[in-house]
């Protein structure tokens, strides 16, 4: 019954999305906050389709997505760039819904998934979740004093009332390096910083290569991108440092990707 209401859930999802693309077309000179909620809409029908496993849809809803990126990057407002993603939106038919009931159609959807998207890649070490979710990553945003981080995410734990002066820690016996440097995080608050002698929040990741630390004063989205899109869209930084040479605009606001060991 749930996946009865779930298939119901991502067409509702897309009236909503063309409705909203019809009104981008109306009136095509300064549209970010629709463009930025056709960008919220498309992840919510992606993360539907992710919760069932329906490779059919996934790979529907990736392609409509190049399509979007394309869009959005290139501001090219123009009826073919419309054309092209009513197209897409119009291969996501709602007779295609019984992939959320027929469990004898995965091998054959699956099959049409590969031919039709190779965004699914196994990569070891690289934070990308493979199986289920069809090797997309998982990526979390947070805050560190006033600066903005995205990481490839994973299992987390979030560790408070931690000494603000530290720069490694204990745990399990072994001790790890936090990001940033004390010296660093103290000097993005500037004057006022009565409050670094106040306990903070260490965030945790645990990946395949190792745990790491980050200080962390507030968890952003999570949110799924196609590898391939997420490195098209990072911009390298005014000042390149060993660790923090790009970063990755969302809704307006600038991330500084923390790559992972080896990236």
């Amino acid at each position: 019954m749930e996946r009865v209401k779930d298939s119901r859930f991502l067409f509702d999802l897309k009236r909503k999305f063309r409705y909203i693309l019809e009104e981008v077309e109306k009136n095509t000179y300064d549209q970010d906050s629709e463009v930025r909620e056709l960008e919220t809409l498309w992840e919510e029908m992606f993360d539907v389709a992710s919760r069932n496993d329906t490779p059919y849809f996934k790979a529907r809803l990736s392609n409509l997505k190049r399509q979007l990126d394309g869009f959005v990057r290139n501001k090219a407002y123009e009826k073919q760039e419309f054309d092209r993603i009513y197209r897409q939106l119009e291969k996501i038919r709602k007779d295609d819904t019984v992939e959320f009931l027929d469990e004898s159609m995965r091998s054959t959807l699956g099959r049409i998934a590969e031919n039709t998207n190779r965004v699914a890649t196994n990569v070891s070490g690289s934070g990308i979740e493979p199986g289920s979710l069809s090797g997309i990553p998982l990526l979390l945003t947070f805050r560190c004093g006033t600066v903005h981080f995205i990481v490839k995410s994973g299992p987390k734990k979030i560790f408070k009332n931690v000494n603000r002066n530290k720069d490694k820690v204990l745990y399990e016996g072994k001790k790890y390096p936090i990001f940033p440097t004390r010296s660093i995080y103290f000097s993005w608050e500037g004057e006022g910083r009565a409050w670094e002698t106040e306990p903070g929040t260490l965030l945790m990741i645990r990946y395949p290569e190792g745990n790491r630390f980050f200080r962390c004063d507030a968890l952003g989205d999570t949110f799924r991108i196609p590898e391939d899109t997420f490195k098209r869209r990072l911009q390298p930084t005014d000042k390149q440092s060993s660790e923090i040479r790009y970063y990755f605009r969302k809704a307006g606001v600038r991330y500084y990707y923390i790559p992972q060991k080896g990236e």
